[in-house]
């Protein structure tokens, strides 16, 4: 029913199943049931819960380098526990069901259960299940290099082609910037710095983009090998979904944007630095609390 509701399991399975146990719920059915009403309350978790995760993992301290040589690659994977409140919505009976109902079901990572209502004459209506997500996951390859006028550059990039030409690659891209505020106070004993950081996920031509925006500040400050750090910032995420959607000889292009939830964020961590390896952990505070682990190799 639904030309590339496929395309959209595959990358909503690609993304949070590197995470999870194998999903049980077929996505790819579960969103053939839905149209554009019901389909934004289906997905929204997905949004808040990727959009949470793609912010996180850019920084690992507050000091940029006013001058020298900076080159690291990294790897941060991010976990965000799923609220109770994310695991359900209010849908309505689609198509000719008789008389349309209104009941609370589940979203994508909601309880794999169908919720059927009755219509008239003993017909029933099933909602589908979800995939029973406890946590959502997101995990990216980055590159930072500086530094310049005490500047450094970050890049994510990550392409996957997953085998269909109808479906196209999926791809990952994203750049950012961390500036130092240190290099103008004197004396201080803690490093700032400020940072503005994009990234798009997209798949296909224009079946599925999600852009996600973070800027802040970060904070600092070194012990021995230890490092804590910390910062403050906001995030901006959208996702916008275009697919086919065909019932019986009926043919409707949806088109439509979703907004994640949005919002000031705070960030504590700590960091342990040897010559050229660096782990870093933490913890995000926000409209998701969003944990990260990273490894580093480099200067």
């Amino acid at each position: 029913m639904m030309k590339s509701s496929r395309a959209i399991g595959l990358l909503l399975l690609g993304i949070f199943l590197l995470f999870q146990s194998p999903a049980t719920a077929q996505v790819e059915e579960n969103l053939q049931r839905y149209t554009e009403a019901n389909g934004k309350g289906y997905i929204q978790p997905l949004v808040n819960g990727f959009g949470a995760s793609m912010n996180r993992g850019w920084y690992q301290s507050g000091k940029v380098s006013s001058v020298g040589l900076k080159i690291r690659l990294s790897l941060s994977a991010m976990l965000a526990p799923v609220p109770d409140e994310d695991k359900t919505f209010m849908a309505t009976t689609e198509g000719v069901f008789h008389p349309k109902q209104t009941a609370e079901v589940a979203t994508i990572v909601g309880s794999e259960k169908s919720t059927t209502v009755v219509g008239t004459g003993g017909t029933e209506y099933a909602f589908p299940g979800g995939l029973d997500l406890s946590m959502t996951g997101f995990a990216v390859p980055q590159l930072t290099v500086g530094s310049f006028m005490g500047t450094e550059a970050s890049v994510r990039y990550f392409v996957a082609e997953l085998g269909d030409s109808e479906i196209g690659n999926l791809e990952l891209v994203g750049f950012g910037i961390q500036h130092s505020l240190s290099q103008y106070l004197l004396l201080s004993p803690v490093d700032f710095s400020i940072g503005l950081f994009w990234q798009s996920v997209t798949l296909g031509e224009d079946l599925f983009e999600f852009k996600t925006l973070h800027f802040g500040a970060q904070a600092s400050r070194p012990f021995g090998p230890l490092i804590l750090y910390g910062g403050a910032g906001f995030d901006n995420s959208s996702a916008a979904i275009n697919y086919t959607f065909t019932d019986g000889n009926t043919t409707t292009v949806l088109d439509y944007d979703l907004d994640g939830d949005n919002g000031l964020q705070i960030t504590a961590g700590l960091g342990l630095n040897f010559i050229l390896l660096h782990l870093n952990g933490d913890v995000t505070f926000g409209s998701r609390t969003v944990y990260t682990l990273g490894i580093s190799l480099g200067l």
